[in-house]
């Protein structure tokens, strides 16, 4: 299994498309008021069948 934790989505299904393995994504947000600019990065991943679902969230910066 690949480790996405933490990676910028971009980065994280960059690594996905090119192994050729298949994902779903699943944007998550904070109760009360979303953000409206940040990044989203991958906060869960599963490998169900075959299939990465990955869960984002969000975040204000790129913690770079």
């Amino acid at each position: 299994m690949l480790d996405l934790l933490g990676l910028d989505a971009e980065k994280a299904i960059k690594r996905l498309t090119e192994k050729g393995v298949s994902y779903e994504t699943e944007i998550t947000e904070p109760p009360g008021k979303p953000l409206e600019n940040g990044y989203l990065k991958v906060i869960k991943q599963e490998l169900v069948e075959g299939t990465y679902r990955l869960a984002l969230c969000k975040v204000p910066d790129d913690f770079r």
